[in-house]
C-alpha cells in the first residue's frame, strides 16, 4: 500500500504539470514506431484522473469496467481505500486501479492495452474518456508504443535510432538521458497534441531504447507526452 501511495502521489503532480488532453490523432505516432522497422509488441493507452464522488473505489472500478466490457473473467483486489481489477486475454488487457486519499476524492487510473496489431488509438482514448464522464471529469492521458529489435544494440546505434524516431516525428529534441545500456529522448513537437510542461518547457514525445544482453534484443519504446512505464 506504501507503494501505491506513492505512485499517486507521482501521478497526482504529473495531472497538475500541463497536460493537455485533446483528442490526438495516432498517425504520428503510429508513423514513429513504423520508421523504426522493430517489431510490434503493444500499443498501451492510460488515462488517469481524480473524481469527486462519495463511491467506494471498488464502487468506481466496477462502474468503469462494466462501461467497457460485459466478461466476468477478471480478477478483483480490494484494501481497504485501494481497490484494482485486471483483465487479460490474448489480445487485449484492461487495467483499473482507484485509490481514495480523501473523503470524497477518488484517483482513478485505467490502462487498455492491445497486443494484436496498431489500432486507432482515438478509439481506445474514447472508450477511456467514456469511462471517465461516468464521474464528469475528462482524464490526462498517456499513450505508448512498444517494439523488439532481434539483435542487442550498442549505444551508440541505440541513440542513433532514438535520435532519428525524434526527427519523423517532425519534432525538436529537447534534451536525452543515457547510459550502458539505455538511452531516452524527449522532444516537442506541433504535430502532436497532447504535452507536459516542466520548468517551462514543454516536450511531447519521449522514445528510449534498452538493450538485453541475456535476451539478445533490444527493446524500443515510444510514448506521449512521456513514457509513463518501467522500461
Amino acid at each position: 500500500m506504501k507503494k501505491w501511495a506513492i505512485i499517486c502521489l507521482i501521478s497526482f503532480l504529473l495531472l497538475n504539470i500541463g497536460y493537455n488532453s485533446q483528442v490526438y490523432g495516432y498517425s504520428a505516432l503510429k508513423k514513429c514506431f513504423e520508421s523504426t522497422d522493430a517489431d510490434f509488441i503493444a500499443l498501451t493507452v492510460e488515462g488517469k484522473g481524480i473524481i469527486k464522488t462519495s463511491d467506494e473505489p471498488i464502487d468506481v472500478i466496477n462502474k468503469m469496467y462494466n462501461s467497457i466490457k460485459q466478461d466476468s473473467k477478471y480478477t478483483l483486489k480490494t484494501d481497504g481505500n485501494f481497490s484494482e481489477l485486471s483483465f487479460t486475454d490474448n489480445k487485449s488487457s484492461i487495467n483499473i486501479r482507484a485509490y481514495k486519499y480523501k473523503n470524497d476524492e477518488i484517483y482513478v487510473c485505467l490502462t487498455q492495452s492491445q497486443y494484436d496489431g496498431i489500432m486507432n488509438i482515438n478509439i481506445i482514448r474514447r472508450t477511456i474518456n467514456n469511462c471517465f464522464s461516468i464521474y464528469g471529469i475528462e482524464p490526462s492521458f498517456c499513450s505508448l508504443i512498444e517494439g523488439k529489435f532481434k539483435k542487442s544494440m550498442g549505444n551508440e546505434e541505440m541513440k542513433e535510432i532514438a535520435q532519428k524516431t525524434i526527427i519523423s516525428s517532425k519534432a525538436k529534441l529537447i534534451d536525452k538521458m543515457e547510459d550502458r545500456t539505455l538511452v531516452s529522448f524527449y522532444g516537442y513537437s506541433p504535430y502532436i497534441k497532447d504535452k507536459v510542461e516542466v520548468n517551462g518547457q514543454d516536450f511531447n514525445i519521449n522514445v528510449a531504447l534498452r538493450f538485453s544482453k541475456t535476451e539478445g534484443c533490444t527493446y524500443i519504446f515510444i510514448g506521449t507526452p512521456v513514457i509513463n512505464a518501467e522500461y
